[in-house]
């Protein structure tokens, strides 16, 4: 299945979950787990027994999903699919992420874009199947993304203008960090614990001050 796709949406979206998830974990400790960024890769950890990465490059990424209630699909059928620098970026990067014991990577749903066309292996009905909410919310629009993290994060006014506030200057930055406001630090450090919620931030180039 392709459709035109752009990267940026993909990017964002995950920008988006993962500074919503910066921003409530101090209330929500027990799930720090959750979410995460290393480098150019995107991470998700569901309680069911999902998980995936998506690793981005500035004109591909490429996802793999794990679902360890559903048959793993055959890699070597997608690599075939794949552009040599897709097959790359998944065997660098996206697989590392997803290796079971035998040190082999566990793969049950995949999804790329590359030259701004989304491809899905099977079909977009299955992705979600095997990726849960966790992918269906990357093909949600803006506006229905904010509401699924408001109510998954059961978020206040003031938690949710401040994950906007962090997300438009992060954009604003050309992804590239800043310096946390003060006062911004403040709210945070009054919702609870606060070393899970700078890690994450720092995963983001997002630092509080000295």
């Amino acid at each position: 299945m392709k459709n035109n796709f752009d990267l940026v949406t993909i990017y964002e979206s995950a920008l988006l979950f993962a500074i919503a998830h910066a921003v409530t974990v101090p209330v929500y400790p027990e799930f720090s787990y959750e979410i995460s960024w290393d480098g150019n890769n995107f991470s998700f950890n569901d309680s069911s027994g999902i998980r995936g990465t998506i690793a981005f490059t500035e004109d591909m990424c490429f996802a793999g999903i794990r679902n360890y209630c559903h048959e793993e699909i055959n890699i070597s059928e997608v690599f075939d699919l794949l552009s040599p620098k897709l097959q790359r970026l998944a065997l660098d990067e996206t697989l590392q992420y997803l290796l079971v014991s035998d040190g082999k990577p566990s793969l049950n749903a995949v999804f790329w874009v590359e030259n701004d066309s989304l491809s899905i292996y099977e079909s977009k009905e299955y992705l979600y199947d095997i990726g849960g909410d966790f992918v269906a919310f990357f093909f949600k629009d803006h506006n229905e993304q904010i509401t699924y993290l408001q109510e998954y994060y059961d978020m206040n006014e003031a938690q949710l203008a401040l994950v906007l506030k962090l997300y438009n200057a992060y954009k604003n930055t050309g992804y590239k960090g800043f310096i946390l406001d003060p006062v911004d630090f403040d709210f945070l450090a009054s919702s609870g614990e606060m070393e899970d919620c700078l890690e994450s931030l720092a995963e983001l180039n997002i630092y509080a001050e000295n």
